[in-house]
């Protein structure tokens, strides 16, 4: 039987990370990151509204650069996480840091 992936069983290179609450204020991360704030909130909630999974969605930012928007905890408390990253991560790398993620803001 075959364990669930940790954020330990892979390599993660991420330049920053900001952390928002539901109401879409910063708990974490760099203050010069705050241009992608309102930019994750909105991006999160259209992906909701097309009913992707889990409105997990990554944009493409400069060269070399990818903002990776992971949304922890359930819809109604809705925290997300952003990371700056080299290229788009794997989606089983996803669903485990959205695991972990959220059991620090739950």
């Amino acid at each position: 039987m075959a364990s669930t992936p940790s954020s330990s069983d892979y390599e993660l290179s991420a330049e920053d990370l900001f952390i928002l609450d539901p109401s879409g204020k910063p708990v974490h991360g760099a203050k010069l990151l705050t241009a992608y704030h309102g930019v994750a909130c909105e991006l999160i909630q259209n992906a909701r509204r097309r009913g992707l999974p889990k409105g997990h969605v990554h944009m493409k930012i400069g060269p070399g650069r990818v903002l990776e928007l992971i949304p922890l905890a359930e819809p109604k408390d809705q925290w997300i996480a952003g990371l700056i990253v080299p290229s788009p991560l794997d989606p089983d790398c996803i669903g485990a840091l959205a695991s972990e993620l959220t059991g620090l803001v739950a």
